[in-house]
């Protein structure tokens, strides 16, 4: 799980991704990142074993 707290992780991971893409491809990116939460998700021990959270 990499979202963070109030989605900060995954906004600095889409940050510093645009950046070396604008690097790598010498023109603006723009990048979108969307997440997908299935209500019940936590309580689901299939999926939260195959995430390895506890």
């Amino acid at each position: 799980m990499v979202i963070g707290n109030k989605g900060a992780k995954i906004k600095t991971i889409g940050i510093e991704a645009r950046k070396d893409m604008q690097e790598m491809f010498e023109a603006p990116v723009h990048l979108e990142l969307w997440v997908k939460v299935k209500s019940g998700w936590a309580d689901r021990r299939t999926r939260t074993a195959q995430s390895r959270l506890r």
